[in-house]
Order: structure tokens, then sequence, then C-alpha cells
């Protein structure tokens, strides 16, 4: 699997995605924080405020239902509250349907992490986009693999979403920690998910 390293712009840290919600509510997104010049303060420069963490899925379709049961399975093995800054305010979940639309990269998902601001507080913004055919894809490129004799198995697909979120969600948690970082929580995540019984 195919993975970015973190890349700084702007004032905006973008964390390339890779390849590897009980209380969900979908709204629109507000605005970045803003600074005086104009440009969106890192995470890191401001401080967070006591209000409750935000959770959008505003996924489509199945990838809504499959983004919603990931996040319970990663909260039911208590690896969701592990993997949450105490600098986040928002986490918001995308994704990108189509064929068309698979990114040429190869990449499953992506993360980018920003300052923002509402009228009920500020924080960290964690932006989850996912792109579900790839994930299809990819996992059908690992059973063939594992058929084949060069690969293990691979994981169920609801098992393999969940280990998705945790990755791109590791990114968040610690923008620095790079690839390495993200893929350790990843393979950790699918460890404690079976060893739970997530199907």
């Amino acid at each position: 699997m195919k993975r970015l390293l973190p890349l700084l712009i702007s004032g905006v840290l973008i964390l390339g995605g890779c390849e590897a919600a009980g209380g969900l509510s979908t709204a629109p997104t507000a605005r970045p924080a803003e600074t005086p010049m104009g440009e969106a303060p890192t995470p890191s420069e401001r401080e967070a405020t006591d209000r409750p963490l935000k959770v959008f899925n505003n996924a489509f379709d199945r990838s809504k239902r499959r983004i919603a049961r990931a996040i319970r399975d990663l909260k039911s093995v208590g690896l969701w509250k592990r993997l949450i800054s105490e600098r986040l305010y928002v986490i918001e979940i995308q994704s990108r349907e189509g064929v068309a639309r698979i990114p040429d990269d190869g990449h499953l998902a992506d993360a980018s992490l920003q300052g923002y601001v509402d009228d009920e507080g500020s924080g960290g913004r964690c932006y989850i986009l996912f792109y579900p055919v790839a994930i299809e894809r990819d996992l059908l490129v690992q059973q063939q693999g594992f058929e084949l004799g060069h690969w293990p198995e691979p994981p169920p697909l609801r098992r393999f979403w969940a280990a998705i979120l945790a990755h791109e969600l590791a990114h968040c948690f610690k923008w620095d920690g790079g690839e390495p970082f993200a893929e350790k929580w990843e393979a950790r995540a699918l460890t404690i998910l079976a060893d739970a019984g997530i199907p």
C-alpha cells in the first residue's frame, strides 16, 4: 500500500493518506481559524477549547455506513480515544465515490490537519477523505496475492475500513510522526480488532 509523507503548505498541514460513530452528525464545514494576516494557524499555534469533539460523517451511501461502523468499532475496542489529540476539536470525514475519482497515486484515503474555529469553539480540524473503490481494489489485490502464496491473508472489509480510519486519525494525532507512526497504529488496530472478534 502506498502512503504519503506530511507536507506543510501555507500554514495548513496536509497529511497524506494511505493505503493501508456513535454521536455522528452531518453538518456543513465551518471556516478555518484565521490570523490577522489571513493565514490559518496550525493546531499547535492555538489552544483547544473544552467543547466536546465534533464528528461529521459526510460520506456518501455505503461509505457513510462503513465509516459509522468503523468509528463504532474503534470505540468498542478503546482505540478511538487513544487516537484523539487533546487539541482536536472537529473530525470531518468524506468519501470520493466512483472509479473516475480514484487518485492516480493509489492512496486509499487522505488526511489533513488545520486550525479551525466556529461559533462554539476552536481547535484542530482533522479532515479525512476515503476512496472506497480504491479500498475494494486494494483488498482484491491482497486476496490475489494471498491465493498465490505471496502475502498474508487480507483482513475482512469491515476490519480494513476501521484500520484505515485508525491510520488517518494517527496522522492527525501526531502530524510529525509520518507514515511509520500511522502504520504502527494501523497494524495495532488490525490486531486489536481481530482479537476482539470484529469481523
